[in-house]
């Protein structure tokens, strides 16, 4: 499993891996695999079913020799129109993925794109989550819409800036 970090993905998860390499070859190879579906959009299996769309499926194909497995099937991750990231199965020489499979593996991820992106998001440290918050509210700011919100931070701006510097006369009576 990997997730979106920046415009790429990357692995998060390795089923029967405690720990691997990040710039190990068959990670690299499996993190241009996931981009490879996430850039068209689309779950790519390879070999591809008869009545298939034509895929770009350059990356899988590099996985499936660096591998040594039959069949790569990628499905995306995702929740609206935001992309999380992706799944990536593999299956040895004679078991292709079968259409009922890759529908069982497009509910499951859409399933469970919402729940891990929210695990993974919760499982930051505070600092983290802190700069995400304060970057949101900056795009608010700057971005589209809000108007109540730019509204808001105008006239905090301009009270603080009468606090600091408005002066007058104090006579004590």
């Amino acid at each position: 499993i990997g997730f979106m970090k920046g415009k790429h993905v990357q692995v998060r998860a390795l089923s029967h891996s405690a720990s691997f390499g990040k710039k190990a070859n068959i990670t690299r190879a499996i993190e241009a695999a996931m981009d490879e579906a996430l850039d068209q959009e689309a779950t790519i299996v390879t070999p591809a079913p008869e009545d298939a769309p034509e895929r770009v499926i350059r990356a899988h194909e590099a996985l499936m020799k660096e591998n040594d497995v039959g069949a790569v099937c990628t499905v995306p991750l995702s929740e609206g129109r935001t992309v999380l990231g992706a799944i990536l199965l593999e299956r040895p020489d004679g078991m292709d993925f079968k259409r009922s499979d890759v529908q069982l593996c497009e509910h499951a991820a859409a399933l469970l794109g919402p729940t891990l992106d929210a695990k993974r998001r919760e499982d930051r440290w505070l600092l983290s989550k802190t700069w995400e918050t304060l970057g949101n509210v900056v795009k608010r700011l700057i971005g589209p819409r809000h108007a109540g919100l730019k509204l808001a931070a105008m006239m905090l701006t301009a009270f603080v800036l009468f606090c600091i510097f408005a002066k007058g006369t104090y006579r004590v009576s």
